[in-house]
């Protein structure tokens, strides 16, 4: 039932899945590329320990699902945004697709094999 909804809708939610469900459903997504344990710490400039609001997003441009388990809620706040870029992609015109067929990111590395820059939009696929 989650995998139709992640499908159909790009994103699942499993209340009160725990660890076990959580790895049931790496199980069957594929590969783990990395694991990072997101956590507030005041006075922090870093993106996964700050309680700062993140504007939109891609963790990394290798990856086919991001997957969570919260272990204690926030306080307040807390909500997270999902946009399907390949959605508004396609809404786009020929030329607008195009122009931004040319664009090139520079990112930071966050594995060693990682390329210096890589193409926004690659044979369809978008990687912001």
């Amino acid at each position: 039932m989650w995998q139709t909804h992640l499908h159909q809708h790009g994103y699942a939610t499993l209340k009160n899945a725990g660890q076990a469900g959580l790895d049931e459903v790496i199980a069957q997504l594929g590969e783990v590329i990395q694991v990072t344990r997101v956590r507030n710490e005041p006075d922090t400039p870093a993106l996964v320990t700050s309680d700062q609001s993140l504007d939109f997003h891609t963790d990394h441009a290798n990856v086919d699902y991001i997957a969570w388990l919260c272990r204690r809620p926030a306080e307040a706040g807390g909500e997270t945004i999902l946009a399907d870029a390949e959605a508004a992609f396609a809404r786009l015109s020929a030329a607008e697709q195009s122009a931004l067929g040319q664009i090139r990111l520079f990112e930071h590395k966050v594995f060693a094999d990682d390329e210096d820059d890589r193409p926004l939009v690659c044979a369809g696929a978008i990687f912001w």
